[in-house]
């Protein structure tokens, strides 16, 4: 029987796709919940924190999840048949978070990058 068949017991119509839009839906705002979670607690304990080196071990590990999974769920909730099409949206915003975030700790710019930046915004600065 297909996902969008219509099951019958005792002559009732019961039809899933409804139930199944409204689970992908909840699910991937879910999943941006939980992603926010995460961004929140990486700022009080990697980014103000002092972390252990098995901290810093199992942020890049979750990160680096976190980046996969979001993507593999923004490639569903980008197609045409997804039910709700301000998911992809919320996910694109999720992950540029994320990324902007690996990048930050992961990939920080090199220290004459940065300073070169620095003379061009505040030429004036000592």
């Amino acid at each position: 029987m297909a996902i969008t068949a219509t099951a019958t017991d005792k002559d009732e119509g019961v039809s899933f796709q409804g139930d199944v839009r409204n689970f992908a839906k909840e699910q991937t705002e879910r999943w941006c919940l939980a992603c926010e979670k995460f961004l929140n607690w990486e700022r009080e304990h990697i980014i103000r924190g002092n972390p252990s080196a098995q901290e810093q071990k199992e942020h890049k590990h979750s990160l680096k999840w976190l980046l996969r999974v979001t993507r593999l769920i923004h490639a569903s909730a980008a197609d045409p048949d997804f039910p709700d099409h301000s998911m992809a949206k919320m996910l694109d915003i999720v992950i540029w978070k994320l990324d902007e975030s690996w990048k930050m700790i992961y990939e920080p710019m090199p220290d004459e990058e940065a300073d070169k930046l620095l003379a061009e915004i505040f030429p004036d600065a000592p």
